[in-house]
């Protein structure tokens, strides 16, 4: 007969193996990452208009202060053009300084915070451009682009040349615009 404890070990076992199988794998696709209310980014914010979506854990919007402030002024402009959505919900001990945060949404999908912050521009319901991970980044690409243009000027600038936005090609993912979500 098994001891009590190596049935519960088992039982334990047998839960996680049952968890992992059923949580689905991460799109690819930040476009195809989903809200809580069940709605892609992509469905949700990729309307006619363009739009820059800015992904944060939480805990960055402490780290990141000088970025998040930047998309915050340029959002005081351009208000129907960004949305600021969280990886999670936030921890008792971060909500009050979260609070302030004009939060648009919170994804339902779990994201690793080294993947993020993360910027995309979804218009005509596609992806038109994904930053690579902006860890550490006082200034984006896409905020530098847009000093004295406007969001589609910007993506064009991006997407014209993408080798001479930085010596990492992969470190950041244009998506001509129009083009379908994967």
């Amino acid at each position: 007969m098994s001891s009590p404890t190596a049935m519960g070990a088992g039982a334990l076992l047998t839960t996680i193996l049952g968890f992992g199988a059923t949580c689905a794998p991460l799109p690819e696709s930040p476009a195809e990452w989903t809200l809580e209310g069940g709605q892609t980014l992509v469905e949700a914010y990729g309307g006619q208009a363009a739009t820059v979506v800015l992904v944060l854990d939480p805990s960055q919007c402490f780290t990141c202060a000088n970025l998040l402030s930047q998309w915050l002024d340029w959002r005081t402009e351009n208000p129907s053009a960004f949305r600021l959505v969280m990886s999670r919900f936030p921890e008792p001990w971060e909500r009050p300084k979260l609070a302030p945060l004009p939060v648009d949404g919170t994804l339902n999908i779990p994201v690793e915070s080294r993947q993020l912050p993360l910027e995309v521009v979804l218009t005509d319901r596609s992806l038109a451009y994904r930053s690579r991970v902006l860890r550490g980044v006082s200034d984006s690409e896409l905020l530098l682009a847009l000093r004295g243009r406007s969001l589609i000027e910007a993506l064009e600038e991006l997407t014209e040349a993408p080798e001479e936005i930085g010596s990492d090609s992969s470190a950041s993912s244009q998506v001509r615009p129009g083009e379908e979500t994967q």
